[in-house]
């Protein structure tokens, strides 16, 4: 999985005043069984913003699309869940 392009997200904080925070979770899974199950997998919960570091829980806020290739085996369409703070 690919986070956004760091210039899109000064980008956006700057005009929307937005801060984009990437976290990277070990699913424990291979790609496939991660496409395969889609928004079903297993996503983490947060009972602390990893950014402002407030005892808030992070809510989930939709899914963004990204495209995944496993080598040169196969290409994958996966979920990439949002939250917000």
């Amino acid at each position: 999985m690919f986070p956004m392009p760091r210039h899109f997200a000064i980008i956006f904080a700057k005009c929307f005043g937005v801060i984009f925070v990437v976290v990277y979770h070990d699913f424990k899974i291979d790609l496939e069984e991660y496409a395969r199950l889609g928004k079903e997998n297993n996503f983490p919960s947060f009972d602390r913003c990893p950014c402002c570091k407030g005892m808030v829980r992070l809510y989930r806020h939709g899914y963004y699309w990204r495209n995944a290739v496993d080598g040169e085996k196969a290409e994958y369409s996966i979920p990439i869940c949002r939250l917000i703070c």
